[in-house]
């Protein structure tokens, strides 16, 4: 008689039993699922519940009159109903809510609601500081733009006549756009305008909009706002970021009568310590602790890569702080050989050599950038 290695023995099975044993596991799979969606399902609810608290008390702190809050809240139900608090915290669920709000509103054809609503969504957005926009980020609509921006609008069509205009005023069912030139044409009332605007740290951008208000006869023009931003000429394309521990010269301003007609160099007033963040042809950027003003000339000494050291003259054209002590200052060249620039200009080449195929060429027709825009 044949033994077994084991030391009890296995019972006989039957189809019976199997089919139990496999209900059985199946059915202990099913409950597990069960009760885990349960738990999700649950637990989901509790943050949704919870955002919302959040949201209340946001509103109140932040003093949302009654009838915003009924804006807020219809809203957030209608277009961000699963991430209530993501919709007043972070800019981009905002205008994503906004943006399906203000859509709806003009397909319902009610132009006075549409122009409320754009006001009060504005000032929330104010409230909120959702109106800010991170150092260097890019835009995707034109109610990410600011009051103060400059822009180019010309008519649609090849070889239009640009027209430099300045943002008067922004909510978020128009913007308002008042021309440099008080007797530029007006815009064509319901046809595309082209517009250009270079946004400082960030690119040239181009789109098209339409001007609305038939009873509109000065300035400034009523914009419907766009979304499609083509954003071109990127500033990374133009500039490198560079790494280099500097001494700056405050140069003097006044006295200098023959330094200016370059019988010698001007006198240094003071020096400071730095860091050169970016390089290009026409400029750098330099972090400081030093705070300097706009329109001040400073002397430098720029080491490239595979070149000796020489100095350069500039003027700063912006000055931000930054954090802390801390401050970026934004200047471009206004003494500097043209063998030094070139080094300069050859150097940011080589070094985007990698991603040179993605530069786009720049149009004809666009408009001419300020030299103060392109320094960097």
């Amino acid at each position: 008689m044949q033994q077994s290695v084991f030391p009890f023995k296995f019972p006989e099975t039957t189809q019976a039993a199997v089919a139990w044993i496999c209900g059985a596991f199946l059915a202990s799979f099913i409950l597990i699922t069960v009760i885990e969606a349960l738990r999700r399902w649950m637990n989901r609810r509790m943050q949704v519940r919870a955002e919302w608290r959040v949201v209340e008390n946001m509103m109140r702190e932040r003093g949302v009159s009654r009838e915003e809050q009924e804006l807020l809240r219809s809203m957030i139900q209608a277009y961000s109903p699963k991430t209530p608090l993501p919709a007043l915290t972070t800019r981009r669920n905002f205008d994503a809510c906004v943006e399906q709000k203000m859509d709806a509103l003009l397909s319902a054809g009610d132009m006075d609601r549409y122009e409320k609503i754009g006001i009060m969504l504005r000032d929330l957005r104010v409230r909120l500081g959702l109106d800010y926009i991170a150092y260097g980020m890019r835009i995707f609509s034109t109610r990410e733009l600011h009051v103060g921006q400059m822009l180019w609008i010309a008519p649609a069509g090849k070889g239009p006549t640009w027209t430099k205009c300045q943002i008067a005023a922004i909510d978020e069912a128009y913007f308002y756009v008042a021309p440099k030139d008080k007797d530029a044409p007006l815009p064509a009332l319901g046809g595309e305008v082209r517009f250009h605007l270079w946004r400082e740290n960030d690119a040239r951008y181009e789109f098209a909009a339409k001007r609305v208000r038939a009873n509109e006869s000065s300035v400034p023009w009523t914009i419907l706002h766009a979304r499609d931003l083509n954003r071109i000429q990127a500033r990374n394309f133009y500039r490198i970021r560079f790494h280099q521990e500097a001494t700056v010269g405050i140069l003097a301003a006044y006295g200098e009568e023959d330094a200016v007609a370059g019988l010698r160099p001007r006198r240094v007033v003071t020096r400071f310590g730095g860091t050169l963040t970016s390089l290009s042809a026409g400029g750098f950027a330099l972090v400081t602790q030093h705070a300097i003003r706009e329109a001040t000339l400073i002397r430098t000494r720029i080491a490239v890569p595979g070149s000796p050291p020489f100095e350069v003259e500039a003027e700063t054209v912006g000055v931000e702080h930054i954090s802390g002590r801390q401050h970026l200052v934004r200047a471009r060249f206004t003494g500097i050989s043209e063998d030094n620039r070139d080094i300069i200009a050859k150097y940011v080449l080589q070094s985007q050599r990698p991603r040179s195929g993605q530069i786009e060429v720049q149009e004809p027709d666009s408009p001419e950038i300020p030299s103060e825009d392109a320094t960097e």
